[in-house]
């Protein structure tokens, strides 16, 4: 289980943030294993928890954290090449983290049934961008 730094929590007031994105091109498993890692070491690091969600190029994430530490990962992850378009849907003040322990839990929508995906957001139906 992710410790946060209480330090942190105890200094910046906490926020939850949610975002859209398209990946500039499609992930390989290993890719987002690779991603996952180093986002769960650095995100523990930062007192940021949260979960993120892939289906066919598209994320879908939610952040939550110290206001400072959150917006600052949020600007680097808009500027990092393996994304484009990233659409910030929600950010607000919260009481308590809903990922509490999660220092990026994650789920390949990939892998779950085509029946099942109707539950998730349609946000990861398809790209974000999907050119008309």
């Amino acid at each position: 289980m992710a410790s946060v730094p209480s330090v942190l929590a105890a200094v910046e007031p906490l926020i939850s943030l949610m975002y859209v994105s398209s990946a500039a091109r499609l992930f390989s498993e290993k890719d987002i294993l690779e991603i996952l890692r180093v986002s769960r070491i650095n995100n523990e690091r930062l007192g940021i928890t949260g979960m993120l969600l892939y289906h066919e190029g598209s994320f879908l994430q939610i952040l939550e954290g110290p206001k400072f530490e959150v917006s600052k990962k949020a600007d680097e992850i808009e500027l990092d090449s393996r994304h484009r378009g990233m659409l910030r849907l929600v950010t607000k003040a919260e009481e308590v983290r809903q990922f509490p322990g999660w220092s990026m839990g994650f789920c390949n929508l990939n892998e779950i049934p085509e029946e099942d995906r109707a539950a998730f957001s349609p946000y990861l139906i398809s790209s974000v961008l999907d050119e008309k």
